[in-house]
């Protein structure tokens, strides 16, 4: 939790609210999580060494040609996840007045997010309430938005990476070692954050890119 966001946290999955405040009168009104704030964040790892070649469960007496085809081979994997991090709606200029560069929209009832990706659907809830009033709307003249700090989330993520090693030993010291490395081997997308924030911009509240496409590594080392 903060009252101070800075300057950071303007891409990718993160959109921090700017480094100013609403009313330098009223900090407690800027208290909320921080950009990079996550609910939820889970990671795991593996790393398995197969018991087959020279001096294993398996292959234990192997000649040496038959441990460089056979044996040697590990295995790994990181799965990570997390939930969306904090997002605030904001307002184009100044209604208050008062020289304020970061206004807040007023919230007219309870946001119902829709998490709907692409171009023309809603990851935020952009439509009007049970009354047929607009869920956000702009403050009227001279006054300050109801909303506060990182009321909606945005996307969050899922990415598995794994990897494939072999060593090849050339003596007990020295070894060749030859990996194949997948990043994201799902080729799941990773959200952006919303393309804007600003209630009246058209693409408010729309998630229109991502990243974290699949890449594949070949790596041969030699370690002595």
């Amino acid at each position: 939790m903060t009252d101070a966001q800075g300057y950071y946290g303007t891409s990718a999955q993160a959109a921090g609210t700017g480094a100013y405040t609403q009313n330098m009168y009223d900090r407690k009104d800027e208290w909320g999580p921080s950009f990079f704030d996550n609910k939820h964040n889970l990671s795991g790892s593996l790393f398995y060494q197969l018991p087959v070649g020279r001096q294993r469960r398996i292959g234990k007496s192997w000649p040496r040609w038959l441990d460089g085809l056979a044996g040697g081979w590990q295995l790994g994997a990181l799965y990570s996840l997390h939930s969306g991090f904090p997002l605030t709606p904001k307002v184009s200029g100044d209604p208050t007045g008062t020289g304020s560069r970061s206004v807040r929209p007023n919230v007219n009832g309870t946001p119902d997010d829709r998490h709907q990706i692409g171009p023309g659907t809603f990851w935020l809830d952009n439509g009007t309430t049970s009354n047929g009033i607009k869920l956000y709307t702009t403050p009227t003249a001279y006054s300050f938005g109801s909303a506060g700090v990182g009321i909606v989330r945005g996307p969050g993520m899922v990415r598995a990476d794994a990897s494939l090693n072999k060593q090849i030993r050339v003596t007990e010291k020295k070894y060749f070692q030859l990996r194949l490395s997948a990043f994201n081997v799902t080729n799941t997308p990773i959200f952006s954050s919303p393309s804007s924030m600003v209630i009246t911009n058209a693409f408010f509240g729309q998630i229109r890119s991502s990243t974290g496409e699949r890449n594949v590594n070949i790596v041969a080392k030699f370690y002595f």
